[in-house]
């Protein structure tokens, strides 16, 4: 949770900054920009970051397949 609200604080308003841990998760669905290695409190470590820029709007299903 602190991390969170660490990546929250240090975004500009309207901007979206994910940790690696979570772009791993979230494969290619979103469109995302390396912001580098950032020293991250607490804890005091270096992780990379994200831009979330934008979301993949292809459906997820086809019509008629399950």
């Amino acid at each position: 949770a602190a991390m969170a609200a660490w990546l929250a604080e240090a975004a500009s308003p309207g901007q979206v900054l994910i940790s690696g841990r979570t772009e791993s998760a979230v494969g290619s669905r979103f469109e995302l920009a390396p912001k580098g290695e950032q020293l991250v409190h607490p804890p005091a470590v270096k992780m990379p970051v994200f831009e979330v820029v934008a979301e993949e709007m292809e459906p997820l299903t086809r019509p008629g397949v399950n």
